[in-house]
């Protein structure tokens, strides 16, 4: 699928974030973020997903790793990695969670192979790539090849034009798409209650 490729600017540094969970014996729930920064790494997020993109005068911009052309693309140059264990994990847990994490279990998975693969008894809840401002945008075909340089909209050029077409558009976030209208075809095919949320999910 023809995919948005996030990358950093100048010595800008790229985050990949995990969230994890895991049930405990007495019925309460632990929870685990994981996150490990990087000097060079891409984000991607899907044509269809393209509300996800954000505002040019946003100061974060979130991606996924697990799409676009690699599927799950290659991080370069680790800088550092910060774990945020909640209640009921006791030091000692923690303690073999990170070493496995740095050096790898038995079976030699360390990083966020560790995370996907290891028999840890954690559940991975959400993963993102987060990128600090500013950032590079690229269109590309589902292989890679860059179609064109993005530019999007700030968050004040895309409420006024939201306005302006009388709140009845989708406004894209990526300047180079035109706005369409949600009105005739998706009445045609969606209840109101439909159409409200999907106002919502768009942020209108």
């Amino acid at each position: 699928m023809a995919h948005y490729r996030l990358s950093a600017l100048g010595d800008a540094l790229v985050e990949m974030v995990y969230e994890l969970y895991r049930s405990n014996p007495d019925g309460s729930i632990s929870t685990l973020d994981v996150t490990e920064v990087w000097r060079h790494g891409y984000g991607f997020i899907d044509e269809d997903l393209e509300t996800n993109l954000g505002h040019a005068d946003d100061t974060e911009f979130y991606a996924r790793s697990d799409e676009g052309e690699d599927e799950a693309c290659d991080f370069k140059d680790s800088v550092a990695v910060y774990f945020e264990f909640g209640e009921g994990v006791d030091a000692a847990e923690q303690a073999d969670f990170k070493e496995k994490y740095y050096r790898g279990d038995a079976q030699g998975r360390g990083g966020v192979g560790y995370l996907h693969e290891g028999e840890h008894g954690w559940e991975i809840e959400d993963q993102r790539v987060r990128f600090a401002s500013p950032v590079r945008i690229q269109f590309c075909e589902a292989d890679g090849t860059p179609l064109r340089e993005v530019t999007l909209r700030t968050r004040q050029e895309w409420k006024t034009l939201w306005e302006d077409l009388g709140r009845r558009y989708v406004v894209p976030k990526d300047s180079f798409l035109k706005p369409w209208k949600i009105d005739e075809p998706l009445r045609a095919t969606k209840t109101e209650e439909e159409i409200s949320d999907l106002v919502k999910r768009l942020g209108l």
